[in-house]
């Protein structure tokens, strides 16, 4: 059960602030009443609820790493979602490879939900993206390229910031990084 939520014995359900949650199927059976603000998955819950919340049972934000984001580039983000440069999935083989934290802000995009992972068009966790495929399979294969060069951290941490900057600018992303950001000049 989520905070927040009441246990209904009869119906086995429980009830979040407008919506029913069913424990045995692990997902909401009502929409949520922000429709597709909340995201393209109507029934979630949140992306990922150990970093997410959902207070009121609305919408999603990320709170943490909204507040990293500000507290790197000085200011608040601008768009709904925060991209993990460096995939969270493998955080364990980018620390033990490149000792990269993948939780640095310094690595971080600022993108539209569109931007970042439309099913449908070129949302970087697509395969019609424009790098060819999804995000996290291209630095899987970087990850074990660098584990086949047997490259030592410093080598290594320079070779996968190197190919995140390329594979930013091929995506067209570039600009929405949290180094780009913070070093823009103000208007």
């Amino acid at each position: 059960r989520f905070p927040g939520e009441y246990y209904d014995e009869e119906s086995e359900l429980h009830y979040n602030t407008f919506r029913y949650y069913d424990p045995e199927l692990g997902r909401f059976i009502s929409q949520d009443p922000i429709g597709l603000m909340g995201g393209i998955n109507l029934y979630q819950y949140a992306p990922n609820p150990v970093e997410w919340v959902d207070p009121w049972g609305w919408k999603t934000h990320s709170s943490t790493l909204q507040r990293l984001w500000k507290d790197y580039v000085g200011q608040p983000h601008v768009f709904a979602e925060i991209h993990h440069g460096f995939p969270e999935e493998f955080a364990d083989r980018f620390k033990r490879l490149a000792d990269i934290d993948v939780n640095n802000p310094k690595y971080f995009f600022n993108l539209s939900p569109e931007r970042h992972r439309l099913t449908r068009g070129r949302g970087v966790h697509t395969n019609s993206s424009r790098v060819g495929k999804n995000w996290n399979k291209v630095f899987d294969g970087l990850l074990d390229y660098v584990e086949k060069q047997r490259m030592d951290k410093e080598t290594a941490k320079d070779f996968l910031e190197k190919r995140l900057r390329d594979l930013a600018r091929k995506e067209r992303i570039g600009k929405y990084s949290a180094d780009a950001v913070k070093n823009r000049p103000c208007k």
